[in-house]
């Protein structure tokens, strides 16, 4: 009647590729019987990226090609999709096809450095009993272990303001949490 309120269906969550595992997504058997990289779907485009990202690496003997280069070999070998898609989807893969050990030691000694913080300042949160302290240091270490992989969702990452950004803020969160430092 009047007033009342009209039954709205529930949305409904359609699989667009029913029966596609993971392996499935990654890989195929090709016409030899070798399970080779699969770019039909996202995860094998993705993975053939990766895999010549790093060969960058290593085939440069850690030097990286030069900053852009990476992609533009992806392009040019026709890595994967036929050369029709080349953005390496990794922030940290692609600095690292890139620029090599230039970018390598000090994204690592970066890494050291903030884990070392964490776990100084979390030494402190802990003897303090101060529970939001250890909550926040809970979320900068999984933002921290998080990084690389969300780094993955997005096809131009290393360009991508937020991934530098975010970068940025584990950096402060770290500096900003070490024991002894007085809260601002």
């Amino acid at each position: 009647g009047e007033g009342a309120l009209e039954k709205v269906p529930f949305p409904k969550f359609k699989i667009i590729r029913p029966g596609i595992n993971l392996s499935d997504e990654l890989f195929n058997v090709d016409e030899f019987g070798n399970r080779v990289f699969d770019d039909r779907y996202s995860g094998g485009v993705r993975l053939r990226l990766l895999k010549h990202s790093f060969a960058c690496f290593f085939d440069s003997f850690g030097l990286g090609v030069g900053l852009g280069n990476t992609e533009q070999l992806a392009k040019l070998n026709k890595v994967a999709a036929g050369g029709n898609i080349w953005a390496i989807h990794c922030f940290v893969a692609r600095i690292i096809g890139d620029l090599g050990i230039f970018s390598l030691l000090p994204l690592a000694l970066i890494i050291l450095k903030l884990l070392a913080m964490l776990v100084k300042a979390l030494r402190f949160h802990i003897k303090a009993r101060n529970k939001c302290g250890i909550a926040l240091l809970l979320l900068v270490f999984s933002s921290t272990i998080i990084y690389p992989f969300m780094s993955t969702a997005s096809s131009d990452a290393q360009d991508s303001l937020a991934m530098w950004l975010y970068l940025g803020l584990l950096v402060l969160f770290a500096v900003h949490l070490q024991a002894g430092k007085p809260e601002e």
